[in-house]
């Protein structure tokens, strides 16, 4: 997925890893990835990993032991749109209600989108992997 959104900076901003008494692990990330648009306008789409229960198994393809993970998984993808704006809240709210807001619709439009299409890319990578 990392090679999904090379435009976007700041990927990795959280991990963790817990072992439990059973063996099995617990694993969460998340990842933030940020798109300066323009001056006004930045992307950010963060993505939440969660990895539970997982152990190691072994299954038979064919003629081949495969070493593989099982446990359950969960990703979460949320998106929002930064706009750099004055810091005064008067100037700003004149600003994002009678100068900009079809500019802001559109970008959110545009975002919701991008997201979409990473969502879809997504599913399809990981039904590759479950085959």
């Amino acid at each position: 997925l990392h090679d999904a959104l090379p435009i976007y900076d700041d990927f990795e901003k959280y991990y963790e890893e817990v072992i439990l008494s059973s063996g099995a692990k617990n694993t969460f990330m998340l990842w933030v990835g940020k798109k300066k648009v323009d001056s006004y306008f930045t992307y950010v789409i963060e993505i939440k990993y969660y990895f539970l229960a997982v152990t190691p198994m072994e299954t038979q393809k064919g003629d081949k032991k495969i070493k593989l993970a099982k446990g359950d998984f969960d990703m979460r993808f949320k998106s929002y749109l930064q706009i750099n704006v004055p810091n005064s809240k008067f100037l700003r709210g004149l600003y994002e209600r009678y100068l900009i807001r079809e500019r802001i619709e559109e970008h959110k439009i545009q975002l919701y989108d991008k997201v979409m299409k990473l969502q879809d890319e997504t599913k399809a990578y990981l039904g590759i992997l479950a085959e």
